[in-house]
């Protein structure tokens, strides 16, 4: 969301996505967070809103299974899941800062996010 609230436009939701699905050059060529690359659905329309998909591949769900088969718990298999979930939201919260860092001087974008399992 833009700092007074309203929600991106499917233009700047689409530019997102292109942004998340491509390695970004930083300051630190060795920035993990911009380096890793992250292939989401398109962006929906839902009303006025754009929203896009994070779904996880059927290749994911069984590696998570294999794990639990293997004498893993839950928790511990999806481990590596969560870990890729976390590095997602944490690139799109610094591409968001600094997309807008020109119209905010303060971060509007919450560093806390609920993941849920």
């Amino acid at each position: 969301m833009h700092p007074d609230g309203a929600p991106f436009s499917a233009v700047e939701t689409a530019s997102l996505r292109a942004r998340l699905r491509s390695p970004r050059t930083t300051s630190s060529a060795t920035d993990p967070t911009f380096q890793q690359i992250f292939h989401i659905g398109q962006p929906v329309a839902i009303g006025r809103k754009t929203a896009v998909r994070v779904c996880v591949s059927a290749p994911m769900i069984s590696a998570i299974a294999e794990r639990i088969v293997q004498g893993e718990s839950l928790e511990v298999a999806f481990v590596q899941w969560g870990r890729n979930l976390d590095a997602l939201f944490e690139k799109w919260r610094r591409l968001i800062e600094q997309a807008f860092a020109h119209r905010c001087a303060a971060p509007f974008v919450s560093t806390e996010y609920e993941r849920r399992i």
